[in-house]
């Protein structure tokens, strides 16, 4: 009888831990039995090796399934294992940061896909900031929390994909508001504003009393009343939303009331006395100017000037008080200066009839005054003396 020899059976082992998609899928085989081995592989998608481990590079969701290997001994035994590869979908992150400005709360977001929920997160940031929350909120923002901001996002499967964003915080603009106050009733009242810091070009909101609004840098109110004082508040804002307010009170000071109490006609070469009227109060000053007169320029409440030559003249009043003026101005006709004679001195017997022969310019109006003695009769030995006027000048008689 001849004697056969039996071959122990073959076992193979398959091993296919789960992996991530883009990392390397690795399966595993271990036979049983009597080497060598020879290993022929089939998988998904038409896959085939013939080696004892499949490495498969750059894994993707298409390479999951089922892979099964035949491994054959040295003595022709051979045996069969199959075993399930898994490869997890790719975890894809986004992140967004909208830029914001100094002082208001930066906020930074992830948005997961893919993978398999839960997540888990790791942030890192400028000067060594850390969260391990999906999202960022960091209220009163300042510039130093600008930076590169990186999450990496961990699915339930150990898959991970990360992200950077880079965040701004923008300073916000600062701004000097002034003016021209206190301003003087009828004047022009300028605001001013000079912005700095920030991120040019700037826009402007004034918004003042009773209603008014302006949307230029330094704005002008001409004919300034005492309806626009009051406070001013503007808001300038820069390119990249930021703004700052700020605010300029201002005060409406009322123009002095006063006038010029005078004559309307005189002769020339005689004084003329100008006195304020009323007077503008406690603090007041005034400055007087005389055309064509003679001092022509004065101070105070009350001033003398004189004209030569007949003409009309300007009197001006310019009256200063806490800052403002007025100007008042009043005419004055000087006339001609007049000479009149009233003749020789004459003597008359008592009770007689003399005649005065005065002299002076044509179409003028005389009148004749006793001066002195009796003025209702001339008796006795007397002197009398009588004088002639004419308007602006007299000449007398004994």
């Amino acid at each position: 009888m001849q004697l056969q020899q039996v071959n122990p059976s073959l076992n193979v082992s398959t091993a296919a831990p789960e992996v991530c998609a883009g990392s390397t899928l690795s399966i595993t085989s271990t036979p049983g039995g009597t080497s060598p081995f020879t290993y022929i592989w089939s998988g998904p998608n038409g896959y085939t090796s013939s080696t004892q481990n499949i490495s498969r590079a750059n894994a993707t969701v298409t390479m999951s399934g089922t892979y099964t290997v035949t491994v054959t001994d040295n003595k022709g035994c051979s045996g069969t294992s199959s075993v399930n590869a898994t490869v997890n979908p790719s975890l894809n992150v986004s992140t967004t940061a909208p830029e914001v400005c100094v002082g208001s709360t930066l906020s930074i977001t992830s948005t997961p896909s893919g993978g398999t929920s839960p997540y888990t997160y790791s942030w890192s940031g400028p000067n060594g900031y850390t969260s391990s929350t999906q999202n960022i909120s960091r209220a009163n923002a300042t510039v130093t929390m600008s930076g590169t901001y990186s999450v990496t996002v961990t699915d339930n499967k150990g898959c991970s994909g990360t992200s950077s964003v880079s965040a701004t915080v923008n300073p916000n603009p600062t701004v000097q508001v002034g003016s021209n106050s206190p301003v003087c009733v009828e004047g022009n009242l300028n605001l001013t504003s000079t912005p700095s810091s920030g991120t040019p070009a700037f826009t402007y909101s004034w918004i003042g009393p009773n209603g008014y609004t302006a949307n230029i840098q330094n704005p002008v109110r001409t004919n300034v009343n005492a309806s626009m004082a009051g406070t001013y508040n503007l808001t300038v804002t820069d390119s990249k939303g930021c703004f700052v307010t700020g605010s300029t009170n201002v005060v409406v000071t009322p123009k002095p009331v006063s006038g010029i109490d005078g004559p309307n006609t005189t002769c020339a070469k005689e004084p003329v006395l100008f006195i304020v009227s009323p007077p503008a109060g406690l603090g007041a000053t005034y400055s007087w100017t005389f055309q064509g007169g003679t001092p022509p320029t004065g101070s105070g409440t009350s001033v003398t000037s004189q004209w030569n030559t007949p003409g009309t003249y300007l009197i001006t009043l310019v009256v200063y008080k806490d800052g403002c003026a007025s100007t008042y101005t009043k005419t004055i006709i000087i006339t001609q200066e007049v000479f009149s004679i009233a003749g020789p001195d004459k003597d008359i017997c008592q009770g007689g009839l003399t005649v005065l022969n005065g002299q002076g310019p044509s179409g003028g109006n005389f009148s004749w005054t006793v001066v002195s003695g009796d003025p209702t009769s001339i008796d006795g030995e007397q002197h009398h003396r009588i004088s002639m006027f004419h308007h602006c000048l007299q000449r007398f008689i004994n």
